[in-house]
């Protein structure tokens, strides 16, 4: 998976077995693990996958034509969560995501994969790929994850999911490639489990919708919440996100 200026990128290679999902930041050399990852904050914070940065020593990422040091703050990889918060003090400053809380997003939701798959072969140049929510549930009925139908890639582990409006939702996780499958765990639990952070990040303003509200009703509030705000098409997408995606190397 591949994203734009705001999002950390990390590029991996990777092998799985068939059927099950593929673990976009399994090298197949121990030198170095490259993954996507995304800038969630205007102090530098970093979210990316606990199985690309997690056992590191040293961590780096690529923005902007240049290479940073990275410092790993937290991994949260308890019962099969997978991310990883990273902090890169050059990094200060620069754009980031607006986070849309999981609870505000439903199956059959619109949304684009950024990172940097294969970058080795496919080149440095931020990818996008367009896809829908097709579960509420990943792997196994894993309540963590979303499925999606967005098309993500060896190197995508880390790289952001974004919606319409190019806010964040989920962070690309794992694939079955023979199914065309794709796997982003949810940024809620990004916001559960990484309280020592929350001061920095934005985050959208849930929905007011009455809960037994019919279906009609709810469009209309959907509308009156967004009257201010465009969607936008997937070029525009690509370009307000790409200073907000980054590389990520782990040695």
């Amino acid at each position: 998976m591949r994203i734009t200026a705001n999002i950390l990128v990390l590029a991996i290679a990777f092998c799985s077995a068939r059927g099950e999902p593929t673990d976009t930041n399994k090298p197949s050399a121990p030198k170095s693990i490259y993954g996507s990852g995304a800038i969630i904050s205007s102090k530098g914070l970093i979210v990316t996958c606990a199985h690309v940065a997690g056992h590191g020593k040293k961590l780096s990422v690529y923005h902007n034509n240049k290479n940073h040091e990275a410092e790993l703050l937290d991994v949260i990889n308890d019962r099969g969560q997978d991310l990883a918060i990273l902090r890169c003090r050059d990094l200060e400053g620069q754009p980031h995501f607006l986070i849309k809380p999981s609870g505000a997003i439903k199956p059959g939701e619109t949304v684009f994969a950024l990172g940097f798959p294969q970058a080795d072969v496919l080149g440095s140049e931020i990818k996008i790929t367009k896809g829908e929510i097709s579960s509420k549930t990943g792997y196994k009925n894993d309540s963590n994850i979303w499925q999606t139908s967005a098309d993500i890639h060896p190197g995508s582990s880390g790289g952001p999911f974004v919606d319409e409006w190019g806010r964040l939702v989920g962070i690309a996780n794992s694939y079955i490639p023979e199914e065309r499958i794709g796997y982003c765990t949810k940024d809620q639990l990004l916001l559960d489990k990484a309280e020592p952070y929350l001061d920095e990040l934005t985050i959208a303003p849930p929905e007011s919708i009455p809960f037994r509200s019919s279906g009609l009703a709810r469009k209309i509030y959907h509308l009156l919440a967004h009257r201010n705000d465009t969607k936008k098409t997937m070029s525009q997408i690509r370009e307000t996100s790409q200073q907000k995606v980054v590389v990520v190397c782990v040695e």
